[in-house]
């Protein structure tokens, strides 16, 4: 598992996210877990209500699959699970205005992710 300190989360940001676009698989897949500042978690929920819409859209043809749920214990943790055709949708979908807001406006305190190739 890789863990991301908040201070790191500029990963989806930077041209060469840890881990490396170049040590990703060939089309990515990714679980992790992002933990909202409770007093923000409600805005950050709205946040992922936009960036699912798109990525279930035509606005991202590269993104297979995109899902993520609330914690139902602690609704200030966000679960994902993200895969795409290649490296560079993964890219451009972090590299979204949205997201980089979301990264830098301190309503994230930790996040924790695992990065693989599918099986088969």
């Amino acid at each position: 598992m890789l863990h991301i300190p908040c201070s790191s989360l500029t990963f989806h940001l930077s041209p060469s996210p840890s881990p490396p676009l170049k040590t990703l698989s060939p089309n990515p897949l990714t679980t992790h877990q992002v933990y909202a500042h409770p007093e923000h978690a409600d805005a950050v929920h709205a946040i992922y209500e936009q960036t699912t819409r798109r990525a279930q859209s035509s606005a991202e043809p590269d993104v297979i699959h995109y899902c993520l749920m609330r914690d139902a214990k602690d609704p200030s943790i966000f679960h994902f699970f993200e895969r795409y055709r290649n490296k560079e949708a993964f890219r451009v979908h972090n590299e979204q205005e949205i997201i980089q807001k979301l990264v830098t406006s301190g309503w994230i305190k930790d996040v924790e992710a695992v990065f693989g190739a599918p099986i088969g």
